[in-house]
């Protein structure tokens, strides 16, 4: 029986991972700052739920969630065209939710706690995609005399509720590693990774990959990716055109 997948709805992508992501799978979406990983996490989940009405749910840990919805709209996501009560943004930072706000003073937690509430989120909206953004942030967040044990759980805990995720990750330029410990490239089904790549003296382009997707053949070259009103797609890289 053919595996189910998830459209990343990155046009001319897809087709180059087999139909998408495979379902159920924990993926990184990795790159540097200023490459589009967030908005590329929320058009995935945008697109699936208008498209397929899948429940999606978005975690934002650096960024308010009222701020993330308002700059999600100017850039062409139209949030008239989501289906009643399918799309949820959740603000781990300040623990608030849409207009419901509760500051707490010590953000620094021990990391089975972050956890725990991580997934009780989850456990509340039950959605079938998740966008977490970012795994960083949620470090940062928390403390541990652990934590890549706890990283490991983390990621067995979403494997084992079969959801599909993607954990949004920020790489250091000089690094070769896709995360912030190198720990996760390992436990995660899928990578992602997001560039920006001088192309001359003026122009710089985004380009996209998939470094790895258990389950799907797919090919390992990079993509000049474009993105207008609400929609990504790629292309071949300028030098190969």
């Amino acid at each position: 029986m053919e595996e189910e997948r998830i459209k990343s709805y990155i046009i001319g992508f897809d087709q180059d991972l087999g139909g998408g992501i495979p379902k159920g799978h924990v993926s990184l979406l990795s790159g540097t700052p200023g490459t589009m990983k967030s908005t590329i996490g929320y058009s995935m989940l945008y697109h699936n739920c208008v498209k397929n009405n899948l429940k999606c749910l978005y975690l934002t840990v650096e960024q308010s969630g009222e701020s993330l919805a308002v700059q999600m709209r100017k850039l062409g996501f139209d949030p008239s065209n989501l289906p009643k009560d399918t799309f949820h943004i959740v603000d781990m930072g300040l623990e608030r939710e849409s207009s419901k706000y509760q500051i707490i003073e010590d953000v620094s937690i021990p990391w089975f706690e972050r956890l725990q509430r991580v997934m009780s989120v989850i456990q509340r909206y039950k959605p079938d995609l998740m966008v977490l953004d970012s795994l960083s942030g949620l470090y940062a967040m928390a403390t541990s005399e652990n934590l890549r044990n706890e990283i490991y759980r983390f990621f067995a805990a979403l494997r084992n509720i079969k959801l599909t995720s993607f954990l949004i990750s920020e790489m250091s330029p000089d690094k070769s590693i896709y995360s912030e410990f190198g720990i996760e490239d390992f436990l995660c089904d899928g990578i992602i990774h997001v560039k920006m790549e001088r192309v001359d003296d003026v122009n710089i382009q985004r380009r996209i990959r998939c470094v790895k997707m258990r389950g799907a053949n797919h090919r390992p070259h990079f993509y000049s990716l474009m993105f207008s009103n609400g929609e990504f797609q790629v292309t071949k890289v300028l030098s190969e055109v």
